[in-house]
């Protein structure tokens, strides 16, 4: 074996008074771990990360990384989760001093290259609890054969700097990570809860997607440029669901606002068929929660519900990357494509019976 592809695991230590045990969570790992040294700051019980110095006799031996917290700790088990699967819950402080660092600023330099896009009624739908709204849309029928769509995405790339703490940060991690009880961000919350969020009646920089799209639903035209935004509306899906359902008529909020919903349900309903002439299949898997009590023990499976609110935001997000890959296509870009491999026949003819 030249090297190892992990070396560090999730335990609980056992202080026998001869050895420095280690019960390790994972039962692949079947050799008893030893600490090579006593840590003061360890008591029995404790949750910790160890890191295998190396493996002989039947004995592993380990060195203390990092102690997660005590056996008695609310929530420990769901990050001891975490940190089995190498995913950190914390930022380093080097990451966290150049996150405190940012701010917004509108120089002369942003206002030359950005379109301003301030006044146009761009919105946000998400989940009631989500804090960080990295998305907004703006909807306007131009004819009864066309439609404008513009997707507001939020520009991290303007705070996060190539091979800065940030960046080498995030791509350890890769993406959020949603536990029964938090989030593990990817970024600093003062970028994704703060300067990367689309809150409400603050000015925020964005990338656009800016669709012109026909009766038919087909891209007519489509470009890519950076903007400033402020959202005139935070929705919840529970909010517009019940707005399309006609049990919430949404009367205190901007008729313009309501307009523009109406115009992007009907959007949505001719991407919608235009996919589904595509030979799109929609397969409805449930999504679930988890409910958990005040000492963070699940006590309830939960449906999350999914309605016509949560079907238009993906199509327009799926409009929105169709547009991308058409115009990475026209200027031969460099491009990550993710391949599936045809179905196998016995699949298929199962799908078929079922």
């Amino acid at each position: 074996m030249l090297e190892r592809a992990r070396t560090r695991y999730v335990g609980t230590y056992e202080d026998t008074g001869d050895e420095y045990l280690v019960l390790p969570d994972d039962p692949k790992l079947i050799y008893k771990v030893v600490l090579d040294r006593h840590y003061l700051e360890l008591k029995e019980h404790d949750r910790i990360l160890f890191e295998i110095i190396e493996i002989k006799q039947g004995v592993i031996r380990a060195a203390l990384v990092k102690k997660i917290g005590s056996k008695e700790d609310l929530g420990i088990d769901i990050d001891a989760i975490a940190y089995n699967h190498l995913i950190e819950p914390t930022f380093s402080q080097e990451i966290i001093n150049e996150a405190k660092s940012l701010k917004y600023e509108l120089d002369d330099h942003q206002k030359e290259i950005r379109k301003d896009l301030r006044d146009l009624s761009f919105l946000t739908i998400d989940p009631a609890s989500a804090l960080d709204l990295d998305d907004a849309i703006y909807v306007k029928k131009i004819d009864d054969d066309s439609y404008n769509l513009k997707v507001a995405i939020a520009d991290v790339c303007h705070y996060v700097k190539f091979d800065g703490p940030m960046d080498r940060g995030a791509r350890t991690k890769a993406t959020s990570v949603y536990l029964a009880n938090k989030v593990i961000p990817m970024l600093p919350e003062e970028l994704s809860n703060d300067l990367c969020s689309l809150n409400p009646g603050v000015d925020k920089f964005v990338i656009v997607g800016d669709l012109m799209i026909d009766g038919t639903g087909k891209i007519m035209s489509h470009e890519f440029y950076p903007a400033i935004i402020n959202s005139h509306k935070r929705f919840s899906y529970e909010e517009v669901n019940e707005y399309f359902s006609a049990t919430n008529d949404l009367k205190d909020v901007d008729p313009s606002i309501r307009q523009m919903l109406d115009e992007a349900r009907v959007l949505a309903k001719i991407l919608r068929r235009m996919k589904i002439k595509r030979g799109y299949l929609q397969f409805d898997v449930d999504e679930t929660s988890i409910e958990l009590d005040d000492r963070f023990e699940p006590i309830n499976i939960l449906k999350k519900p999914h309605g016509e609110a949560q079907e238009m935001i993906e199509d327009f997000m799926v409009a929105a990357n169709e547009a991308v890959c058409l115009f990475a296509s026209k200027y031969n870009l460099d491009f990550i494509y993710r391949v599936h491999p045809k179905p196998a026949v016995h699949k298929l003819n199962s799908f078929a019976n079922w």
